[in-house]
């Protein structure tokens, strides 16, 4: 009877463990799905901007938010929004990297070389093995007639990146 009974405890302990299991697994699914659901309505320009806002109602230096908000506002083509929502993340946190990177490129685009560089320049002294300030920097280097730091920045993005085209491109323009 002992034997009878230690093996039913036996027997229901792991199929509660095995229903418990199963249970916490759900959870960390979905909130696997949610989260993925979120991105995918952010980029299909849903609510998010909304929500977003509701965030840095509640916490105005939430940089997190902050670049959480420049996802929709790009979606909808807010680029001075954006603009602007960057150089709030930097007055908050000059040495933001994802502001200084994103602001520069966004200033490279505009031709606003001189702009560009101060913040391409930045986030190159703090990461200088960073393929996507290489490339933008020496581009904008290029544009503003410094041919040598140029092709140091494109030489440096093929070491990252060996056969990237922008960088090719650049390399050959500027020997």
């Amino acid at each position: 009877m002992k034997k009878f009974t230690l093996i039913s405890l036996l027997a229901i302990s792991f199929i509660c463990i095995f229903f418990i299991t199963d249970l916490l697994s759900q959870k960390g699914e979905d909130k696997i799905t949610a989260f993925n659901t979120s991105l995918t309505l952010e980029s299909s320009k849903a609510k998010s901007k909304e929500y977003y806002q509701i965030a840095l109602s509640l916490n105005k230096k939430s940089v997190e938010a902050m670049l959480g908000i420049t996802l929709p506002l790009s979606a909808l083509n807010e680029w001075e929004n954006v603009r602007q929502t960057y150089k709030d993340i930097l007055a908050i946190d000059p040495n933001n990297y994802t502001a200084n990177l994103r602001l520069g490129q966004s200033y490279l685009f505009l031709q606003d070389y001189r702009s560009a560089l101060k913040h391409l320049e930045k986030v190159k002294q703090m990461f200088p093995g960073d393929y996507e300030t290489n490339t933008s920097l020496g581009w904008t280097c290029f544009y503003l007639g410094k041919k040598s730091e140029a092709k140091d920045l494109f030489i440096t993005t093929l070491m990252i990146s060996p056969g990237d085209t922008l960088a090719q491109k650049g390399l050959k323009l500027v020997r």
